[in-house]
């Protein structure tokens, strides 16, 4: 349940840190938990703020883990010991460094900043920028947030700051002054295993990370839906519980759903029931609140990393009520088990590229589109590039380890932490390493974890369908359509995009207000039919979704405006 904010000082600095510190938190703070008062703590030259800290698992001086780790490690906090088995990012420091750790797949996003005054350190991008001041805009997030959702690779919204990537190790030397970043690279490594050893692998890197020394916290609740992945971590979870109901279980969703017998929220209750757990189920209603209190609230919890607003229509309501009830952290089941589109299209990497996200400009057909090829540059990073020993389908997993994991579910994990602690077990290193020695085979459409997986409970089927609510139904409210409109016609949209790119998109909307975006039509287009056969036609480019594309220009305008303003009270002094 926590975000959090590090300064340390290069000299002993007459300033107070840690008023400005809480100043930065309560900004970022949503309004509906403005009840909750940031931890502060300062040893030496440094001083750390934390954001509703009740969550965390770990936390002694200023040394701190958001997320958790899954090993009894006594000496978690000591400098230059190694990295724990968990999903997290890990904070500490000694007399001589500062040390802050990513796990594997970055699923704890960690922004920083350094001067030869200021090392800052946060979760949160808007909380280093209100300390840092002013705007120094990176113009490259535009052309990446229309093409994929995201900010892009390594890309944060000022160009002053950078992200910590997977696997890596920060380390500023604090006498030298003197800041080092170490990563490993992602690498599969497919051992021949037949399928019960591919499945005996998965079991056994399952029960490294969550056997029996692991307890789930009695105020913390497990999310499940009609998937394969959270019935596994359900069931992992479940066999070294002392009963079933001390589990808390939790599924959510719209109320059409509810009832529906293919959804997740209709087989997540039915799962819950089977496994005899403590369950909650909660209805979003998507008219619930106004569309203005639940945009502030989504790109202030966000900060517009991320375009899944639909989950959120509630106005967060799920998530302050879990609060309230006393709930300090989620389990969930982000995973890399593998991807569910065929092999019949390996050798096109731009249908692989697709079947992650990982979409760029050039790939629209619209031609207003295209001007955003023509006016930035926008290139996939040279280590996302196939290497010679990887067979396609091995490279689309590595990229969806590399791209849509940091980029995408960690910008998904990061809206919820203002209210509770959220873990991700499945993306552990020892259940990684294990996925990454799955031949191809093993990867493709989970089956490996499948069959695993399968023998749990049987009798309850999987979910074919989902239970959210889709971007364009959403754009298209009164509400929503309005605060669009506003803020594509404003004089900042007039600074930030090309004169014909706006008017072809904002024409684009106004055509199809009032219409049904048949999302099943388009996905038919664009991915294959494994009943019939049927391979991708990639001669055409991909339609457009105008009311997402409307969402995802509202977020750069909106973040645009916020990132400017930083009250003078918390800046910190800068110069000599």
């Amino acid at each position: 349940m926590a975000k959090t904010l590090w300064v340390t000082t290069r000299f002993k600095e007459n300033i107070d840190i840690r008023t400005k510190l809480i100043g930065a938190l309560e900004a970022i703070t949503p309004d509906h938990l403005k009840h909750c008062k940031p931890y502060t703590h300062q040893e030496g030259n440094t001083t750390l703020g934390i954001l509703n800290p009740s969550g965390l698992r770990h936390l002694q001086g200023t040394n701190h883990i958001l997320g958790d780790i899954f090993e009894k490690r006594e000496n978690w906090f000591v400098p230059n010991t190694g990295t724990p088995e968990g999903a997290f990012s890990l904070f500490r420091e000694n007399g001589e460094v500062v040390e802050i750790l990513s796990d594997s797949l970055a699923s704890r996003t960690v922004w920083y900043y350094m001067d030869q005054r200021y090392f800052i350190a946060s979760s949160s991008q808007r909380a280093i920028l209100l300390l840092l001041g002013g705007r120094q805009w990176n113009e490259q997030v535009i052309p990446w947030m229309f093409s994929s959702g995201t900010l892009g690779p390594s890309n944060s919204w000022d160009t002053r700051l950078k992200s910590l990537d997977p696997d890596s190790t920060l380390s500023l030397d604090k006498s030298a002054w003197n800041l080092k970043v170490s990563k490993k690279a992602v690498h599969f490594d497919p051992q021949p295993l037949d399928e019960a050893g591919q499945v005996e692998r998965l079991r056994s890197s399952i029960r490294e990370v969550l056997g029996p020394h692991y307890s789930m916290p009695s105020d913390w609740v497990l999310s499940i839906s009609g998937g394969v992945d959270s019935r596994g971590l359900l069931y992992a979870v479940l066999a070294h519980a002392p009963t079933s109901q001390e589990i808390k279980t939790l599924t959510w969703g719209g109320k059409a759903t509810m009832k529906q017998r293919e959804s997740d929220f209709y087989l997540g209750q039915v799962l819950a029931k089977q496994a005899n757990t403590s369950h909650s189920n909660v209805i979003l209603d998507r008219e619930q609140v106004p569309f203005e209190l639940l945009w502030e609230r989504f790109l202030t919890n966000g900060e517009g990393r991320v375009d899944n607003i639909t989950g959120y229509v509630d106005g967060f309501g799920l998530w302050e009520k879990l609060h309230r009830q006393g709930i300090k952290g989620m389990l969930r089941g982000d995973e890399a088990f593998g991807q569910l589109l065929g092999l019949q299209h390996r050798e096109n990497p731009d249908f692989l590229r697709f079947t992650i996200g990982l979409s760029l400009c050039r790939d629209f057909q619209q031609p207003y589109f295209r001007l955003l090829s023509e006016a930035y540059t926008q290139e996939l990073p040279a280590s996302y590039a196939k290497r010679g020993e990887e067979s396609w389908y091995t490279w689309r997993d590595r990229l969806y380890q590399e791209f849509r994991m940091p980029l995408v579910m960690a910008a998904l994990t990061d809206l919820k932490l203002a209210y509770l602690e959220v873990v991700n077990p499945f993306l552990s290193q020892s259940i990684l390493n294990a996925v990454r020695n799955i031949p191809d085979q093993g990867r493709l459409e989970k089956r490996a974890f499948a069959s695993l997986v399968n023998s749990f409970w049987p009798e309850v089927p999987y979910a074919s369908s989902g239970s959210g609510i889709r971007p364009s139904e959403l754009m298209q409210r009164k509400d929503a359509s309005t605060k669009m409109m506003d803020l594509l016609q404003g004089s900042d949209a007039g600074v930030l995009f090309p004169q014909q790119f706006r008017e072809g998109l904002l024409k684009d909307i106004q055509n199809r207000q009032g219409a049904k975006f048949k999302a099943k039509a388009l996905l038919k287009k664009l991915l294959p039919s494994p009943k019939r056969g049927r391979s991708v036609n990639l001669d055409r480019p991909m339609p457009v979704n105008c009311f997402q594309m409307g969402l995802r220009a509202m977020m750069i305008l909106d973040m645009y405006q916020r990132l400017g303003d930083s009250p003078k009270r918390l800046v910190l002094p800068q110069g000599p």
